[in-house]
């Protein structure tokens, strides 16, 4: 069952609170923090400031950090992490920050022995003598880490705090609380392990269906539970959503370290149509994703527009024996970025029936970049993104039923005409354009500069 979200901004749906960037002040000197006015050292006083005026006479930050030291390993199979870690690195560059990239690959884990992979998910000497060189060699103010598992491990957080870096860590998925990151288990959600050790996981062999890499998984937890890693080593965690924030504290991330910044769409995505008037599905195509519910959803409502399913993934075969029945399910297979895009153009609106607690999916967020509507299951981290309007509709997970009347019903009401697709425009302007994100990120920097700044004294 899903949790309800405790006094959580972004959860109001009426407002952009939570994972809008907040207004700023024009009069901001060098060296004053905008979070909170107090005036960071010499030393830390590391970026110019400008403002820019915006609709409605207000102010916003158009801010140029210094030095960034972005740190990420790949995944051996391509995901949503790999795609945002990309697509800020090119905003930031593209921006002209200055920013500079260490990555590792899962695939070094191939050349490992089972008790390399093991010790070095815990702590890898070597990707933390890479961090200090690379810091040595770039001198960064900030080291913003986003996959450290299992190739770098978080000894580098270690050794980019102990090189006298601000460091930061954005919260992709739910590692630190759960084996698989996903808090999802034979087909639903589960939080038996929230806020305590997940030594549950491991007898049931929650990461990768396996005794020994969940132990993996666990000692490393445990290891840095006990190092203090998350509360020491690290000045600034990013959460994605208010309701990922939410559960990031239960899990036990330090809620004064918490910052709010959402995924962002970038290069900026031409507006479409929704000439072609079907339903869009794109993604993995796996159990937690909702596919099974999605295909009984379509078989028992032959009267429903066409679905269109675009990805690939263990349920392939599936969905192509639904196909292969329905003459309103047509799957297309795994489409590079440049036609998934022409397909959400075209659609008049996508379907993302995910049964576990996504975290920022940026399917959702290229939907309404291009302006097309969204039908969702409705996770509160989800309903966070999509926030109320003409543009969003939502269903009970798992459940055909309410799926399938879900979308007649929308469709009915006009979710598929010029009003909620603007609607659907305007959402994504308000709250995941590149620029007000990346005045987000630099109010995080600064914020985390002056957390390390003051817990200097802990390392000396």
């Amino acid at each position: 069952m899903e949790r309800k979200s405790h006094g959580n901004p972004a959860s109001t749906h009426d407002s952009n609170e939570g994972i809008y960037p907040r207004e700023f002040p024009v009069a901001l000197k060098s060296g004053r923090s905008p979070r909170s006015g107090t005036e960071i050292s010499a030393d830390l006083a590391y970026r110019q400031r400008e403002v820019e005026p915006t609709e409605g006479g207000r102010v916003r930050w158009a801010t140029k950090p210094g030095t960034v030291l972005a740190v990420h390993t790949y995944y051996q199979q391509r995901g949503g992490e790999d795609t945002v870690f990309d697509t800020e690195m090119e905003a930031m560059r593209n921006f002209g920050w200055d920013v500079h990239k260490l990555d590792a690959s899962n695939f070094d884990l191939d050349q490992m022995s089972g008790a390399q992979k093991a010790l070095g998910a815990m702590w890898s000497k070597s990707s933390a003598e890479k961090v200090r060189r690379e810091i040595e060699r770039v001198k960064p103010s900030i080291v913003h880490i986003h996959n450290f598992f299992p190739t770098l491990s978080p000894s580098v957080h270690w050794a980019a705090k102990e090189a006298g870096a601000a460091v930061v860590q954005t919260l992709h998925n739910f590692r630190l609380g759960c084996l698989n990151g996903a808090f999802f288990r034979e087909g639903k959600m589960c939080t038996d392990c929230l806020g305590k050790p997940p030594v549950l996981g491991v007898i049931r062999r929650c990461y990768r269906d396996s005794l020994g890499a969940s132990a993996t998984v666990f000692g490393m937890l445990e290891l840095h539970r006990a190092r203090g890693t998350w509360h020491k080593a690290v000045d600034g965690f990013i959460a994605l959503t208010g309701s990922a924030r939410d559960r990031l504290i239960e899990v036990g991330i330090p809620a004064d370290k918490l910052h709010l910044k959402p995924n962002m769409v970038y290069p900026d995505l031409p507006l479409g149509d929704g000439a072609g008037r079907y339903c869009l599905y794109v993604g993995r195509l796996t159990v937690e994703k909702g596919i099974p519910a999605l295909m009984r959803a379509w078989e028992s409502s032959p009267h429903l527009p066409e679905l269109v399913v675009a990805g690939t993934g263990p349920l392939e075969p599936l969905v192509r024996e639904a196909a292969d029945r329905c003459a309103n399910i047509r799957y297309v297979g795994l489409q590079p970025k440049a036609e998934v895009v022409k397909l959400m153009q075209a659609a008049g609106v996508l379907v993302f029936p995910s049964e576990w607690f996504e975290n920022c999916p940026m399917v959702v967020l290229e939907s309404l970049c291009v302006g097309t509507p969204v039908i969702s299951s409705n996770l509160l981290t989800v309903k966070d993104l999509l926030s109320d309007g003409p543009h969003a509709h939502f269903f009970e997970p798992g459940k055909p039923d309410s799926i399938a009347s879900t979308i007649a019903n929308a469709i009915q009401s006009g979710v598929m005409a010029p009003g909620p697709r603007a609607s659907a425009r305007r959402r994504y302007e308000a709250a995941f354009e590149p620029k007000s994100n990346l005045a987000q990120l630099a109010e995080i920097y600064d914020a985390s500069l002056l957390a390390a700044s003051r817990g200097k004294a802990f390392l000396s």
